[in-house]
């Protein structure tokens, strides 16, 4: 169980811009229960790296993320998420920029991460302020590209959008 924590309760990035920079592949994260009923401003897991082959080939399943105040970010290439539950995800108003992100799944390619060829399958969404699963462009952001989004189920999806997003699943910009 990972509860109450002051960001995300999972995150895994690669980073190249530091000496003897490092990658993070070929994890397993599985079977835990990550919620944040205590923090302002808190997600279930951010996964990204800042160059391709940095974060790869990770596998996200069966994880129960609930009761969190944004979005699981997901960004570096050829990760897996699947069979996963996320419910209660709900704006406090924590932090500025997480605006629209109180979803399911974002991938952005914010911050210059990488964001390609990931797959997000299988998963349950439901009672969500914004979109349960969002592809987003902005300032400064990467390209996505070659994502598959499939067999996802979605149940009351944004239900108290910030930016516009009511009743809407799947968000791509």
């Amino acid at each position: 169980t990972i509860t109450d924590w002051p960001a995300y309760g999972v995150m895994a990035g690669g980073d190249d811009t530091v000496a003897n920079g490092f990658t993070v592949s070929y994890n397993n994260i599985y079977n835990n229960d990550i919620s944040c009923v205590a923090g302002p401003s808190c997600g279930g897991f951010h996964i990204g790296g800042l160059a391709t082959d940095l974060v790869e080939y990770n596998n996200i399943y069966g994880n129960y993320i609930h009761d969190t105040t944004f979005a699981s970010i997901i960004n570096g290439n050829n990760n897996q998420v699947y069979y996963n539950v996320v419910s209660n995800v709900h704006d406090k108003g924590g932090a500025a920029w997480a605006a629209g992100y109180a979803g399911g799944m974002v991938m952005d390619g914010s911050a210059n991460y990488v964001s390609h060829d990931n797959l997000i399958a299988n998963n349950t969404f439901y009672n969500l302020d914004d979109a349960a699963i969002q592809i987003v462009s902005g300032s400064g952001y990467t390209t996505k590209s070659g994502h598959l989004i499939e067999n996802n189920l979605v149940v009351n999806a944004g239900v108290n959008s910030a930016v516009g997003l009511a009743n809407v699943g799947l968000y791509v910009a």
